[in-house]
């Protein structure tokens, strides 16, 4: 099981951050998925959504402010949802934000199985930020099984592999389902370039017309252990994301999915 942006279900520490992400250490997690977004003088910062209003203290976006300012905002809720600001829970105890400089620092310290660095700005400009930052702590070398590197976009993970090619990298299409509905795009087009892919399994949106209810799960499970068998044997590993039911966290953990995410507060047992 993987710690999505680290373990904050139970709202006492705020998600992306050194806290959440050592607390994640602390309940056995071995791997660790987080976002990071590029600031005004070119650092990186744990951050999902740009706008800082509604989840701390400050105000404005992200982009706009230098790294020194950011780390001085106090994160006091935490979004509900990976795609929206619009549900919101106050945190018991506020965290400042996090550089991805002092996380890296940390997960490798505690020897993290898994760094899965979800890269929230397409642009080559923030993935160069992410190549110097991952040259800077001399990590070049660590194998792609280690720390990937997640975008929805082909030419920043065509540009992390010209420079990082030991790193893993991890293509996101539409909604997170396009691996099931466009498989052959996925593992035959964008082969050479990715190491990963990047699979909603949890809230499934985009795989099916949400007319057809009748066996979906079925038909899901079914196309799922297809696109396993495929991308496995093109030395392709699979990350699914983001699994808070007990039911199907077991039900999918017990399929070949490489990675499966939560953000549960303890490691779900298997």
């Amino acid at each position: 099981m993987t710690a999505h942006k680290g373990t904050w279900n139970d709202h006492i520490f705020p998600q992306n951050t050194l806290a959440s992400i050592s607390k994640a250490i602390d309940n056995q997690y071995q791997a660790i998925e987080f976002d990071v977004l590029a600031t005004k003088d070119n650092q990186l910062v744990l951050a999902h959504d740009q706008k800082l209003k509604k989840i701390s203290n400050c105000e404005g976006e992200i982009k706009n402010l230098k790294l020194s300012a950011l780390l001085n905002c106090k994160i006091k809720k935490n979004t509900l949802l990976p795609i929206t600001q619009i549900l919101l829970k106050k945190v018991k105890r506020p965290q400042y934000m996090s550089s991805a400089s002092e996380v890296l620092d940390y997960l490798i310290a505690n020897e993290a199985k898994l760094i899965w660095i979800d890269l929230k700005d397409n642009t080559i400009a923030a993935s160069n930020i992410l190549i110097d930052l991952i040259k800077s702590k001399r990590l070049t070398a660590f194998e792609s099984s280690t720390i990937v590197v997640n975008s929805t976009s082909l030419d920043v993970l065509k540009n992390i592999k010209s420079s990082l090619p030991n790193i893993g990298r991890s293509i996101e299409g539409k909604w997170g389902a396009e691996p099931l509905t466009n498989r052959l795009y996925f593992l035959e087009t964008v082969l050479n370039d990715i190491t990963h892919l990047s699979l909603n399994v949890g809230l499934r949106v985009g795989d099916e017309p949400l007319y057809k209810v009748i066996n979906k799960r079925k038909r899901f499970e079914k196309r799922l252990k297809a696109l396993l068998i495929d991308a496995h044997s093109k030395n392709i590993k699979v990350i699914g994301w983001t699994v808070n039911n007990l039911r199907k966290l077991k039900r999918l953990s017990e399929t070949d999915l490489d990675y499966l995410l939560t953000d549960k507060t303890a490691t779900p047992s298997k």
